[in-house]
């Protein structure tokens, strides 16, 4: 929503280095984030880190309202609280289904109840927003070509985010006997993480210069190319925690690069007045990241399973 207010507020020369510097503010969350949460964790509990996001997330809310100008532009319509209905429904069910199968067991009753329940609201948002007149998600807006492979695109970095996140975090805190971790406290796991987050910020200006001088396609396969070459680094360097902590922010600088990129793509194809396409996969693009800031240093207190 920021960037589209960006779009609407901001001259046309200054809206793609603006955007990525929104972008890389994920990096700043990422970079504060990490080391706090596992502050916070080793001394009053897990507990806090969500509360603490709770009275922070209050806080944005107020400095939304106070600081962040009002767009002049007004779309027409209403609200599609039944799509919107339909659709927290299905990804609920779907998400819960995946986050507690491994848990309850992949067959189990209730598993199965979530897949059946996902799919059903699944089939029955999709025609639903194809009829209404003013739907939540813009389907027909969606699956132009351009949209949606910078849909698809999002995705699969923000997957490899995730992964490269999820993977270094469990790696740095696993006792070294699991012969690949190196028994780091969540703190200090925290602090090893920072540097990703810092790259991201400090490639905010390169992607912008990026995308005005080679263009926004180009400067997305520059990202995916970069987490392509990351990611095989992090094959071969494994020895030692520098080495970790090189991969990862590897892996984050071609985030950045790709991320920066993506919103301008999107711009482009969306007309000035298809704002919802755009809001929804801004929206999605940047929830995916919000855990960020804690729930990757708490899976490695889980019990440590060792192959034998």
């Amino acid at each position: 929503m920021g960037i589209s207010i960006m779009r609407d507020e901001l001259p046309k020369e200054r809206v793609a280095s603006a955007v990525a510097l929104m972008s890389a503010t994920l990096g700043i969350g990422s970079a504060l984030g990490l080391p706090l949460s596992g502050l916070i964790y080793e001394s009053l509990g897990w507990e806090a880190i969500f509360w603490l996001s709770t009275v922070v997330s209050v806080l944005l809310i107020i400095a939304v309202l106070l600081v962040v100008p009002e767009s002049e532009l007004r779309a027409k319509g209403r609200f599609d609280f039944f799509g919107a209905a339909l659709l927290s429904v299905a990804l609920t069910a779907l998400l819960l289904a995946i986050s507690k199968g491994d848990n309850w067991g992949w067959s189990s009753e209730p598993v199965i109840l979530f897949f059946i329940t996902a799919v059903v609201f699944w089939a029955a948002w999709v025609p639903y927003e194809l009829r209404v007149s003013q739907p939540m998600v813009d389907l027909r807006t969606s699956s132009r070509r351009p949209v949606l492979l910078t849909n698809l695109a999002s995705l699969l970095v923000g997957f490899s985010m995730y992964a490269s996140m999820l993977a270094t975090t469990q790696q740095l805190q696993l006792p070294e006997i699991s012969g690949f971790g190196f028994g780091l406290a969540v703190t200090v796991a925290g602090l090893c993480m920072a540097p990703s987050g810092l790259a991201m910020v400090a490639f905010a200006p390169i992607s912008a210069a990026l995308t005005k001088r080679f263009g926004a396609k180009t400067t997305l396969i520059v990202g995916a190319a970069v987490l392509a070459g990351a990611y095989i680094a992090r094959v071969f360097l494994t020895g030692e925690v520098w080495m970790i902590i090189l991969g990862a922010t590897t892996v984050s600088i071609g985030t950045a690069i790709a991320y920066a990129a993506m919103p301008t793509l999107i711009m482009r194809a969306v007309p000035m007045d298809s704002t919802r396409c755009f809001a929804r996969w801004e929206l999605r693009r940047r929830a995916r990241p919000l855990p960020r800031s804690s729930p990757p240093l708490l899976p490695s207190t889980a019990p440590l399973r060792c192959p034998h």
